[in-house]
């Protein structure tokens, strides 16, 4: 019977190799030679991402539960680590500079325009877009004070923000698995991942990386109140859950994050429960008021229905998002919209041998895979009906709380036995380099389209005074190109930055393959979006 098991075993994990190995080399000849028709038709590699991330993840599962490792002593003194947390946060600025210059997008023009008018509480509590974010748009009104207008500042203070979420990771899993190697090139791999512009180089990101802060800092407090048993770490954790509440919706899950680690800390379950209780209580509590506040769930609505778009997700959908579809933009972020070089293609070839060895040698202990893989998917349920994430990776920005999880698995697996030391370090080594390639390759992406933003409102404006148009129509101006969101709004923000009249005519945006109607004048003026630029129609044609 153990011999029927152990071919079994072997079979299978023989038969997720090949599986794997197969699906690399697809991966492999898309990034080279692009879109193919031979010896298959692959324009999107989004399923062969998926089922690669799926093999790979399984059979390190696999080999967690069937040969567990010696267990470490994850939890133990943090000391003090000056110089490990300052090459985290400077290797993050540093590698992020070059962006500083990214251009605004879309929602940018709409948030930046109320933070420099926001001049009253009300500015901070409005529920007008279905959510309820006053601690979010006081951190974008702080920020107005000082940048203003000024997107080079506004990019710094968000590289900043992820400079520090970055350094807080570290700290936490530095606290976490006591080994100080394993927590910086975790907390790099977070700060450096390929899905980064559209949380960080996007202002309207603000967002996640505000109440990622906050909840990363809840998570570490309160896991040194559990070692110390110090009151004053609860109360900062219990306020600090508080601000991340008050930041966004992602933070509702904060309360089942803590009530995981508290079990993974050999706590019972009952045990568990009591320690998280105050912070259930007043996620609870803060969700009724929410509610009641902007008068009922909020959040985007499906234009088919009118209802909130999380009543509409169908459950396939969820089981696909959670077992396949997160797990391949957490291994592979690379916006496929535009071609690979062939430098970032040869090293996606040693990515994919790197996560191969690690599916075949490394034994870590089971319930630190579990935990990572908990924690990456609990914090995706807020936000899950978005996350259908394509191969242009738009809508990344959402999984920048769930990457922490990654991050905490990455480490857990550096920490496995099974490989050499030396080994672990060129894989660790491998990984960060695949993720700077993909970030940069995905960055300049995000860089262009600003340029082709700042060049369209820049001719729409100089129309607009030649013309003397007082009321005009734009037509078939895309929502977004390559994965990067253009004008799905802000546009009219946008324009009026660069007229120098004070007098703004009414702006009409249709998106392509919208019905020609609006409220606008039938004579009004016309810009149409020819796929690089805007040529004028007059009203009266």
């Amino acid at each position: 019977m153990v011999r029927t098991n152990e071919r079994l075993v072997r079979g299978l994990t023989v038969c997720i190799f090949l599986a794997v190995l197969v699906l690399s080399l697809l991966l492999l000849a898309r990034a080279f030679f692009g879109p193919l028709d031979f010896p298959v038709r692959m324009h999107s590699p989004r399923n062969v991402q998926d089922w690669i991330a799926f093999g790979v993840l399984l059979l390190i599962a696999w080999r967690a539960q069937l040969e567990p490792a010696p267990k470490s002593r994850y939890f133990q003194r943090f000391p003090q680590a000056i110089l490990p947390a300052t090459i985290v946060f400077g290797t993050t600025l540093l590698l992020f500079s070059p962006w500083l210059s990214t251009g605004f997008l879309s929602d940018d023009f709409i948030h930046i325009e109320l933070a420099v008018s926001a001049k009253s509480l009300e500015n901070f509590l409005a529920t007008g877009d279905g959510f309820f974010r006053p601690i979010g748009y006081l951190s974008l009104a702080i920020t107005a004070t000082v940048a203003g207008k000024d997107p080079v500042l506004w990019h710094l203070f968000a590289i900043l923000l992820h400079g520090i979420n970055s350094l807080v990771l570290f700290v936490f899993l530095y606290e976490l698995c006591g080994r100080r190697q394993v927590a910086v090139l975790g907390a790099l791999l977070f700060a450096l991942h390929g899905s980064r512009p559209e949380s960080v180089i996007w202002i309207a990101g603000r967002f996640d990386l505000i109440a990622t802060t906050f909840v990363l800092v809840t998570l570490w407090t309160f896991i040194r109140w559990e070692k110390r048993n110090r009151r004053s770490s609860y109360l900062l954790a219990l306020f600090t859950c508080l601000l991340a509440l008050l930041s966004k919706e992602v933070a509702y899950v904060t309360p089942a994050l803590l009530l995981l680690l508290s079990i993974y800390r050999s706590h019972s379950v009952t045990e568990a429960f009591k320690s998280t209780f105050p912070f259930w209580f007043l996620t609870g509590v803060l969700f009724v008021f929410r509610y009641w506040w902007i008068g009922g769930i909020g959040g985007y609505l499906d234009p088919a229905t009118s209802q909130p778009e999380i009543f509409a997700v169908r459950l396939v959908d969820v089981a696909r998002i959670l077992v396949l579809r997160v797990w391949a933009v957490m291994i592979f972020p690379l916006n496929w919209s535009s071609d690979t070089h062939w430098l970032v293609a040869l090293i996606l070839l040693f990515y994919l041998a790197a996560w191969i060895i690690l599916m075949l040698k490394i034994r870590l202990e089971k319930r630190i895979y579990w935990i990572s893989a908990a924690f990456v998917l609990i914090s995706s349920l807020p936000a899950v009906q978005l996350l259908l994430i394509g191969s242009d990776l738009r809508g990344a920005r959402l999984l920048y709380l769930p990457s922490v999880g990654f991050a905490l698995l990455f480490a857990a697996l550096l920490q496995g036995q099974g490989l050499s030391r030396g080994m672990k370090r060129l894989i660790a080594v491998t990984v960060l380099v695949f993720n700077f390639a993909a970030l940069t390759h995905n960055a300049r992406i995000w860089k262009d389209v600003s340029e082709l933003a700042e060049r369209t409102c820049r001719q729409a404006a100089l129309i607009i005074e030649r013309q003397g148009s007082r009321a005009i129509l734009i037509r078939d101006l895309p929502g977004t190109i390559d994965g990067v969101f253009l004008f799905r709004n802000g546009f009219a923000e946008c324009v009026s930055r660069y007229l120098e009249s004070e007098k703004m005519p009414a702006i009409k945006t249709l998106p392509p393959g919208s019905d020609y109607m609006t409220t606008l004048p039938d004579d009004a003026d016309q810009l149409i979006w020819n796929g690089k630029e805007l040529f004028f129609l007059p009203g009266s044609e």
